[in-house]
């Protein structure tokens, strides 16, 4: 994970991250949604301009969540890297 999250040092906004790694391989035009629980029970939902970069690390992909005001965050996902599935 050290490898991973040392990918993202330094990265701030979106214009640092694009300058740094060029243009998503996929950005959704959903975005991410999050939900959160407030102090009183009640839900509220975030939705976060999505960008998902495939080639930055052999294991994981890395997603990039931007906030309204351009601030970054990131995400990892795995990658399977067994041998090749058979197809059925």
């Amino acid at each position: 994970m050290d490898q991973l999250s040392a990918l993202t040092v330094g990265l701030h906004t979106i214009e640092e991250v694009i300058a740094k790694y060029g243009n998503p391989d996929e950005e959704p035009p959903s975005g991410s949604r999050n939900s959160y629980t407030r102090s009183d029970g009640s839900t509220y939902h975030e939705t976060y301009r999505s960008l998902r970069y495939h080639n930055l690390s052999e294991t994981a992909d890395v997603h990039v969540n931007v906030s309204g005001d351009g601030r970054v965050s990131f995400g990892f996902t795995g990658k399977y890297i067994g041998p090749p599935r058979k197809q059925s």
